[in-house]
């Protein structure tokens, strides 16, 4: 996912509704707020000498909305559960303390562009929280993820609670055996989300240009619709959705 300031050295793209035009990403930062973020966390640590994890979230979020002012609207900034989990001194090692920029957080936005009308409810998914704008998504969270991640609190199944999975969508109906035409839709979709990851990457092309390539691959959207610039926005979201199922190095 492209980002024009300075302060990120990786942005991944974890969630996207076309609904509601928001967005979630997790950005690995470098050092350029490092001091800023220091300077914030002195007089917090003055008065707070546990529950610091809560002051380090309040203080990251302070110093994005000032410095982000000028991009999509912040909503909330969220550590991961291993620094948000550090409320003590002693939780944080020999190298690292309190006044530490995280080395990563995720930030949820509010995107400045016109918001789409669900469709009706004569649609399959006209009122599904999950689809966008009442069509079938591109994608899906991951059916394989651990349990627990799909909130089922009755397992003792492992759970990386920051991390979860997307997948190209089966496209099978609900409570209903796939069919052979069912199958065949999902490699379809499936092949185009895989030449749209390897598209994307390294060289970031224009949707015009990327919708000509996919076109000339013999790739549509969903129901044989043929790829056009517009077009194609949804399965490059999508398709940054499944390369963003790989951790960065400092969650693995």
């Amino acid at each position: 996912m492209r980002w024009e300031l300075p302060y990120f050295s990786d942005v991944i793209l974890r969630d996207y509704s076309e609904d509601d035009a928001r967005v979630e990403v997790f950005v690995v930062f470098n050092n350029i707020l490092a001091q800023a973020f220091s300077k914030g966390m002195e007089s917090r640590l003055k008065r707070a000498v546990e529950h610091l994890g809560e002051e380090r979230q309040v203080a990251l979020r302070t110093l994005l909305h000032e410095v982000l002012v000028e991009g999509p609207k912040l909503l909330d900034v969220e550590l991961t559960l291993l620094d948000y989990g550090s409320e003590e001194p002693g939780d944080f090692d020999n190298t690292h303390s309190p006044k530490d920029l995280p080395a990563g957080a995720f930030l949820y936005f509010e995107l400045q562009r016109k918001k789409v009308e669900k469709k009706g409810a004569t649609t399959a998914t006209g009122h599904d929280p999950a689809s966008d704008a009442g069509a079938p998504r591109y994608v899906v969270r991951d059916p394989d993820a651990p349990i627990w991640a799909k909130g089922d609190a009755d397992t003792e199944t492992y759970l990386d609670p920051d991390w979860s999975g997307w997948v190209p969508n089966p496209l099978k109906s609900k409570g209903k055996e796939s069919t052979e035409n069912d199958r065949v839709e999902a490699a379809k979709l499936a092949a185009l989300l895989d030449a749209t990851c390897q598209g994307i990457r390294p060289t970031w092309p224009s949707w015009a240009s990327l919708a000509k390539d996919l076109r000339d691959a013999g790739h549509t959207l969903m129901d044989n619709v043929p790829i056009t610039p517009s077009g194609v926005r949804r399965v490059v979201i999508a398709s940054e959705l499944l390369l963003g199922n790989k951790k960065p190095d400092i969650l693995v």
